[in-house]
């Protein structure tokens, strides 16, 4: 249940990366959440929910919201309930109770984004997803391309082989080949889990 004004409606879209409160350098994948005005101008609040990978939790969101969306915390308390008793790990999460609740997805076009409750039905979600990766860090997620290889040779810690790498590295372990471009593959948290990975380091 939502109490906006008659003349705004709830609607989520794709925000800019965020950079990670815990560990510099990194960039997360935020969604704005916002009570958008009827008319395609402005609206009348805005808050940011963050998906970010933590080492000891895994997949966790977090709200970003300041002061002068507050009201949002009245106005979508069904919203905020949901967040508290599912605890939603993923920006997929997130939409899916989004849109139970009439959210409208203003998902960007090639045109910019849509801010208008008439657009198309958004189909498959595409937070969290591959296609969400590959919008983030570029390439097929899933399928190591020479570039990501090239990568792994230069930036990995230790010496691999490489051929090996290819063959191990699918969609089985989409979301480490998705901290590897994002992140790099020098990064603590990237490194570990390669070396992790018996197929590549026996």
């Amino acid at each position: 249940m939502t109490s906006l004004d008659p003349e705004f409606h709830l609607a989520f879209l794709p925000a800019d990366a965020v950079p990670s409160a815990g560990m510099p350098g990194r960039l997360c994948d935020a969604l704005t959440v916002t009570a958008a005005a009827n008319d395609g101008r402005g609206g009348a609040w805005e808050f940011k929910v963050i998906e970010e990978f933590q080492s000891i939790n895994g997949w966790t969101t977090q709200l970003l919201i300041y002061s002068d969306a507050y009201t949002a915390f009245t106005q979508i308390p069904d919203f905020f309930t949901a967040m508290a008793t599912t605890t939603p790990s993923r920006l997929t999460d997130v939409t899916a109770l989004l849109t139970d609740l009439g959210a409208v997805n203003m998902r960007p076009t090639p045109h910019g984004p849509l801010l208008h409750p008439e657009m198309p039905e958004p189909g498959v979600d595409t937070f969290g997803s591959c296609e969400s990766d590959r919008r983030g860090v570029g390439g097929n997620v899933g399928v190591l391309t020479d570039d990501d290889l090239a990568r792994i040779a230069t930036e990995f810690a230790f010496e691999v082989d490489l051929a090996r790498v290819r063959a191990v590295l699918t969609e089985d372990h989409i979301d480490l080949i998705y901290l590897g471009r994002l992140w790099g593959w020098a990064d603590t948290e990237v490194r570990d889990q390669l070396c992790a990975l018996p197929e590549i380091t026996d």
